[in-house]
């Protein structure tokens, strides 16, 4: 409890909002254990959802190419709520919003710079428009919430009614300019129990680690790597997703190019979307499942 700098304010602020604007939560992640956005409640009547930041420029990358780390989470979130993926978050939200009115977007810092204010808004700007949302800039003075920038666009057919919004057009983005600090073992252990996949994930630590693989953790997953495999020094082979995981089902992404089996045989649950960069996602909701997956046997390490 308490490593994360935006903790106190988030709890600050949405204390505020609840006392005088009304606002009901109904998600929260202020320990930032992997969450697309940071919470989610109702506002008025619509849906909102808040990204928390001490300092907005934070959300700004480096490289000019790249997409900022706002834009991308946004892009996650939408895709989601506007597809029905069942996460933590997007179930929470999805018995708020009436997909009618478009969500709310909202930034909320305690430190809001020219740079940071001017960059997130045209990207907000131009954004909105393409994919369907309305958005509001926060400031935490300490004592109360403050809107200081706001847009939107609306998206409606020709008769005026809401669009199909599984249909809108989100690309994937990742933001390049930074990357975020891997978590500790210990630390996505208790992620995975607040996610309903304790024992799943327990199981795939346990299986990885006594069938020769290494073990590596990252910010929301924990990747099983072997040596020397197909040329390379170390590759990851199996990767665990808690962000994508969900109560009793443990999210896993793998190269099947890489195990000596038809991939038929493959053990688990195919998923019907794309987790990240790994060509075979499935969901493991048995133990034997995983025990299944360690066991398989491998094309080539040299």
């Amino acid at each position: 409890m308490g490593h994360y700098p935006e903790k106190i304010l988030q709890l600050q602020a949405l204390a505020w909002l609840e006392a005088h604007r009304g606002y009901v939560g109904c998600f929260s992640d202020e320990e930032g254990r992997g969450a697309r956005m940071d919470a989610a409640g109702r506002l008025g009547d619509r849906l909102v959802l808040i990204e928390t930041k001490a300092r907005a420029a934070d959300l700004l990358t480096v490289g000019p190419d790249d997409a900022d780390q706002m834009e991308c989470k946004v892009s996650a979130t939408l895709t989601a709520l506007y597809r029905g993926l069942e996460t933590p978050l997007t179930r929470a939200a999805a018995e708020i919003w009436d997909r009618r009115r478009r969500p709310l977007i909202a930034l909320l810092a305690g430190d809001w710079s020219p740079s940071a204010r001017g960059g997130l808004g045209t990207t907000c700007e131009r954004r909105a428009r393409e994919w369907g949302f309305d958005w509001e800039f926060w400031l935490w003075t300490g004592t109360h919430v403050e809107t200081i920038a706001a847009g939107g666009a609306p998206i409606l057919d020709q008769a005026g009614s809401p669009p199909n919004w599984a249909e809108i057009p989100i690309p994937l983005l990742r933001a390049t300019g930074g990357r975020a600090v891997a978590r500790k073992i210990e630390e996505l252990r208790i992620m995975a129990a607040e996610r309903g996949v304790g024992a799943l994930f327990e199981r795939f630590l346990t299986a990885a680690a006594t069938s020769g693989y290494g073990l590596k953790p990252g910010r929301i997953c924990l990747s099983a790597t072997r040596k020397r495999f197909a040329g390379r020094d170390t590759a990851v082979v199996v990767s665990a997703y808690l962000d994508h995981s969900s109560p009793g089902r443990l999210a896993v992404g793998f190269v099947k190019g890489w195990f000596d089996i038809e991939p038929t045989d493959l053990p688990g649950t195919p998923s019907p979307q794309h987790f990240y960069y790994l060509n075979d996602d499935r969901f493991f909701i048995a133990l034997d499942e995983i025990d299944r997956l360690f066991a398989l046997p491998l094309r080539t390490i040299e």
